[in-house]
C-alpha cells in the first residue's frame, strides 16, 4: 500500500516532489487552504517502513561479536554467537565496484507503522549488542519482564542503563554511566511473556528448533528470538512538554541520548525543485558528549517549513519519510561530448 501511494502520487522522483511544493503554494496564493491541506502527503494506515542494519561477517569477527568455534572447540558454520545466534543472510551482489559479497548479520532494526494511525516508531536490537540499554535504557511493557532490582522503580519491564557511583565524594555520590557492556538475560533476568510467546507462535516466528539455512532469511528461524524491543515513540513531547526520544545503539550509534525518531523524520521535506530542504537528516550544530552532532528533539519549528512571516511553504513535508533522499529526476540531462 505504501509503494502504491508513492507511485500514484508521483513521490518517487524529484519532478513529482517539486510539483507537490509548487501546487501547495499555488493553492495558498489562490486562497484555497482546503486544497493545500488535501495536497499534504499522508500515507495510508497500513503503511510500514523497515530499516535494517546488517554487518559483514569480517567486521563481526573483528569486533568479537561472533566467533569461529564454540566453547567446546567445535567449528561454527558460519561463525556465530553460539549462545545467541544472529539472523544471517548471504548477499552476493552483482559485481559492482565496492561491493562486499558474503554473509551478513542482522544487528538492529528501526521500524515504523502507521496503524495507530500516526507513525509509531520502534527500535529493535540483538540481545548481545554492546551497550544495548546504555543512556536511555530498554523498555518493553508487552514482551518481557525483567528483574525488579535491575529495573529500580520503573516497573518490571524497564531495564535501566548500567551505572556506578562516583565514590570520590564522602556523601551524595552521583551515579555515572557504565557504557559498552552487554545486557544479557543473566544480568536482566528477563523472561518472555506468554502474550509474546503466543503472538510469535501464531505468526510462525522462531518456531524452528535449529537454523536450517543461514544463507536465506526465514521467519521460522530461532535466531529471531534473540532480538529485543529497545523502545517506542509516537509523539514529539510528553504531556508536560519533555522532549521524547528513542534510538538503537547501531542505527543511532553515538547519539542515542539525543535521538528522536519523530522529530528527525518530521524534517523530511522538499523544496520546489524536489530537493531535501534540511540537510543533515535532523542534525543540529550541537555536539553531544561523544562528539557526534546531536539531532533535533521536541516539537518541530515552524521556520523549518514556512518562509518566516509569510504563508509560503519553503519545505513540503513528505509524511516523515526520509526515503526522499534517494529521489532522482525522471530524466537526466544528456552529458556533453
Amino acid at each position: 500500500p505504501m509503494v502504491d501511494y508513492i507511485f500514484e502520487h508521483d513521490l518517487y522522483n524529484t519532478d513529482g516532489l517539486g510539483k507537490l511544493n509548487q501546487q501547495q503554494n499555488d493553492a495558498i496564493n489562490k486562497g484555497d487552504i482546503g486544497l493545500a491541506r488535501r495536497l499534504q502527503v499522508r500515507f495510508p494506515v497500513n503503511a510500514v517502513m523497515v530499516k535494517a542494519d546488517f554487518i559483514h561477517q569480517s567486521v563481526m569477527l573483528e569486533t568479537g561479536l561472533i566467533q569461529k568455534y564454540d566453547d567446546k572447540g567445535v567449528e561454527l558454520t558460519p561463525p556465530q554467537n553460539p549462545d545467541y545466534p544472529y539472523v544471517t543472510v548471504e548477499i552476493t551482489g552483482n559485481g559492482a565496484k565496492g561491493e562486499q559479497p558474503g554473509i551478513y548479520y542482522l544487528v538492529a532494526m528501526t521500524n515504523a507503522s502507521k496503524a495507530i494511525p500516526i507513525w509509531h516508531w520502534y527500535a529493535m536490537e540483538h540481545v548481545a549488542n554492546q551497550g544495548r540499554c546504555d543512556y536511555i535504557g530498554c523498555n518493553d511493557s508487552f514482551g518481557y519482564t525483567v528483574n525488579a532490582k535491575t529495573s529500580i522503580q520503573a516497573g518490571s519491564h524497564f531495564t535501566p542503563p548500567r551505572t556506578e557511583y562516583n565514590n570520590d565524594k564522602s556523601s551524595g555520590n552521583d551515579p555515572l554511566f557504565v557504557t559498552g557492556k552487554t545486557y544479557l538475560p543473566d544480568f536482566t533476568q528477563e523472561k518472555m511473556t506468554s502474550s509474546l510467546q503466543k503472538l510469535l507462535k501464531g505468526m510462525g516466528v522462531g518456531t524452528d528448533k535449529d537454523i536450517k539455512n543461514y544463507k536465506k532469511l526465514s521467519a521460522a528461524s530461532p535466531a529471531w528470538l534473540n532480538y529485543r524491543l529497545k523502545g517506542t515513540q509516537t509523539t514529539f513531547t510528553s504531556a508536560d512538554g519533555v522532549p521524547s526520544g528513542t534510538g538503537a545503539t547501531v542505527t543511532e550509534g553515538g547519539f542515542v541520548n539525543s535521538a528522536s525518531c519523530t522529530t528527525c523524520h518530521a524534517q523530511a521535506a522538499v523544496d520546489n525543485t524536489g530537493a531535501p530542504t534540511l540537510q543533515g537528516v535532523g542534525g543540529t550544530w550541537r555536539p553531544n558528549l561523544l562528539g557526534y552532532q546531536q539531532v533535533q528533539m521536541g516539537a518541530p519549528d515552524i521556520d523549518w517549513f514556512y518562509n518566516p512571516g509569510t504563508t509560503t511553504i519553503t519545505a513540503s513535508q513528505v509524511d516523515f519519510v526520509w526515503g526522499i533522499l534517494n529521489a532522482q529526476p525522471l530524466t537526466t540531462p544528456k552529458s556533453k561530448k
